[in-house]
C-alpha cells in the first residue's frame, strides 16, 4: 500500500494539488458580492427569511438558492461564513480536479489525465474563482459532473445524477437550463431513453414543486438580479462577445480546445456531438447575458473545467514528448497571467475591453482589475469600522456596494445598482457601464426615502479636500439636510453626509 501510494503518479499528484492550494491561498479572496449572499443567509437563520433588509417585502437579490442554504445552516452553526464558505469553494476546486482526473483516465491514461489536471491548474479562471465565497466554484463542479454522469456514465446511477441535477438546479438560477439541456443531450445520446425520461420527470416535478414555491415566496417569475442584469439590447451581445474574447486572450490553454473539438469529429469519437453541443453552449451562455464585471471571467468556468477533456483527447492522440511540451508551455504561459504577464499587449487586449464605467479611460488588464477588487475590499472595511462608529439600529444608506457594508453593519440598504429594489427594473439602459450596473442611479434616487447616510465615499487621503468640497456642494441641492462628516481613519480619508437630525458625537 504505501509503495503504491508514494509511486511516481501519486506523488505527482500531491505535487499538483499543493501547486493549486499555493495558488489559490496566495490569491484567496472573499469578492463584496458574496456578502450580499450572507447578508441573506443570516436573515434566514435568524427568523427574518430571505430579505435583505428585514423590514422590506422578500425581493430575490441573489441566484443562489442552494448557496444561501448552505450559508445559512453554518450560521446556525455559529461558524463564520467568510472562513466557511470559501472552504467550501476550495474542496469543491479539489473535488473538480479528482473528476477531471477520473473522466481522462478512464477514457485515456494516467499519463494523460497527470497533464490535464496540471493544465486545469494552471488555467487563472480555474485558480481565482476557487475562493470568492460566491458559488461559482461548487455551480462549475455540478455542471460538469451532471454532463459526465448523464452522457459519458449514461445514467448509470439514476438516484445521483438526480441529486447533481437538483443541486445544479437551485445553486445557480440559470443551473435549471443547462440542466434540461444536458438531459436532453443524454436522450439524444443513449439507447436507453426510457431511463432518461424518467430521471428527468421526477427532476422536473421537484424542481417544479421548489420552483413554485420560490415563486409564491417573492411573488416574481425570475430573480430581481436577471431584470437587472440581463437585456436585449444589440450592444448587450457585443459586449458578450468582448467578454469571450477577454477570457480566451487570460487564458491562452484554452485556445487549444477549439481545434481538440473538432478533433473528435476527424476520429468519430463517441458522444462527440454531446460534447461540440456542450462546449458550444458554455462559450454562448456568457455572450448572450453580456458577460460580467467580475475579474477572469467567472461565468466562464465551467467551460475551463470541461475544455480540459477535449485537450486530453488531443494529447492521446498526438502522443510526443515535443507536443506535450508545447502545451505545457501554454499552460505556464496561461498562468503567468495571473501576474499580469501576458503575450499580448495592453492595446491590443484594450480592444476586447468591455467594463466601460470607471476603467474606461484607463484600461485594467484582468489581472490589475483583480487587485483593484482587493484594494476595494479594504476600503470597504474601512467603512464599516467607520460606519459603526456614527450609526444606531434602524439608521438607513444608499450604496454602490452592498454586501460587505451590509452584511457587517446591518443597515438598512438603498441599493443603487438595484439588485435588492424592484424600482430600477424597468429603467432603459441609456449607457453602457459595466456588466450587471448598466441600470445604475445615482444615491439622489433615493432622496425621497429619506436615508440616515449618503454618498459615503473611501478614498486616498491626498483626495480628502475635494470631496468634502463636492459633498458641500451634493448637500447644498439637498437642502442642507445632512451634514459633511468625515470619519478618522489610517489609512484612508472617509467622507459621507448624514442626516441631520441623526448625528452622532464622534467623540
Amino acid at each position: 500500500m504505501c509503495k503504491k501510494f508514494f509511486s511516481l503518479p501519486s506523488f505527482f499528484i500531491i505535487l499538483i494539488i499543493l501547486f493549486f492550494l499555493c495558488s489559490v491561498g496566495y490569491f484567496a479572496f472573499v469578492l463584496d458580492d458574496a456578502y450580499i449572499s450572507f447578508r441573506y443567509a443570516y436573515n434566514l437563520a435568524n427568523g427574518f427569511g430571505l430579505r435583505f433588509n428585514p423590514a422590506d417585502p422578500p425581493i430575490e437579490g441573489y441566484t443562489n438558492f442552494l448557496w444561501v442554504v448552505i450559508g445559512a445552516l453554518l450560521e446556525l452553526l455559529h461558524l463564520p461564513l467568510t472562513i466557511f464558505m470559501p472552504l467550501i469553494s476550495i474542496c469543491c476546486g479539489l473535488i473538480a480536479i479528482k473528476l477531471i482526473f477520473d473522466i481522462t483516465s478512464q477514457y485515456f491514461d494516467r499519463k494523460v489525465a497527470l497533464i490535464s489536471i496540471c493544465l486545469l491548474v494552471l488555467t487563472p479562471t480555474f485558480v481565482i474563482w476557487s475562493t470568492s465565497g460566491l458559488a461559482t466554484m461548487p455551480y462549475a463542479l455540478l455542471i460538469v459532473l451532471l454532463f459526465k454522469e448523464s452522457i459519458f456514465d449514461l445514467n448509470k446511477k439514476p438516484a445521483f445524477t438526480l441529486i447533481v441535477a437538483l443541486a445544479l438546479a437551485t445553486i445557480r438560477f440559470e443551473g435549471i437550463f443547462f440542466a434540461c439541456f444536458i438531459f436532453w443531450l443524454a436522450f439524444l445520446a443513449s439507447k436507453e431513453r426510457l431511463k432518461i425520461v424518467k430521471t428527468c420527470i421526477i427532476f422536473l416535478f421537484i424542481y417544479g414543486i421548489y420552483y413554485c414555491l420560490r415563486s409564491y415566496y417573492f411573488h416574481d417569475l425570475f430573480p430581481n438580479t436577471v431584470y437587472i442584469k440581463v437585456g436585449t439590447n444589440p450592444q448587450l451581445l457585443l459586449r458578450g462577445l468582448k467578454y469571450c474574447a477577454i477570457y480566451f486572450l487570460s487564458n491562452p490553454i484554452s485556445f487549444l480546445s477549439l481545434p481538440a473539438v473538432l478533433l473528435l469529429f476527424i476520429k468519430k469519437v463517441p458522444f462527440r456531438w454531446s460534447i461540440l453541443a456542450f462546449y458550444s453552449a458554455l462559450i454562448a451562455y456568457p455572450i448572450l447575458v453580456g458577460g460580467d464585471f467580475m475579474p477572469f471571467s467567472r461565468f466562464y468556468l465551467p467551460l475551463a473545467l470541461f475544455q480540459i477533456i477535449p485537450i486530453a483527447f488531443m494529447l492521446k492522440l498526438f502522443s510526443n514528448k515535443i507536443l506535450t511540451t508545447i502545451i505545457l508551455a501554454i499552460g505556464i504561459v496561461s498562468y503567468l497571467n495571473l501576474f499580469n504577464i501576458s503575450p499580448f499587449s495592453n492595446s491590443f487586449l484594450k480592444t476586447f475591453h468591455y467594463r466601460y464605467n470607471k476603467t474606461a479611460e484607463h484600461y485594467k488588464t484582468e489581472a490589475e482589475f483583480f487587485a483593484s477588487v482587493n484594494l476595494n475590499n479594504q476600503k470597504t472595511k474601512a467603512a464599516v469600522k467607520a460606519l459603526k462608529q456614527i450609526t444606531k439600529e434602524n439608521d438607513s444608506i444608499t450604496l454602490t456596494g452592498i454586501g460587505l457594508i451590509g452584511y457587517y453593519t446591518k443597515l438598512h440598504v438603498y441599493d443603487c445598482y438595484g439588485l435588492i429594489t424592484t424600482e430600477l427594473r424597468d429603467k432603459p439602459i441609456k449607457k453602457l457601464r459595466s456588466p450587471g450596473h448598466d441600470k445604475g442611479v445615482k444615491a439622489s434616487f433615493f432622496l425621497k426615502d429619506n436615508p440616515t447616510i449618503m454618498h459615503l465615499s473611501v478614498d486616498r487621503k491626498e483626495k480628502l479636500h475635494s470631496h468634502l468640497n463636492n459633498l458641500k456642494r451634493l448637500n447644498r441641492n439637498y437642502d442642507n439636510k445632512y451634514e459633511v462628516l468625515m470619519v478618522p481613519d489610517d489609512n484612508f480619508a472617509i467622507t459621507l453626509l448624514k442626516r441631520k437630525d441623526a448625528i452622532t458625537d464622534l467623540d
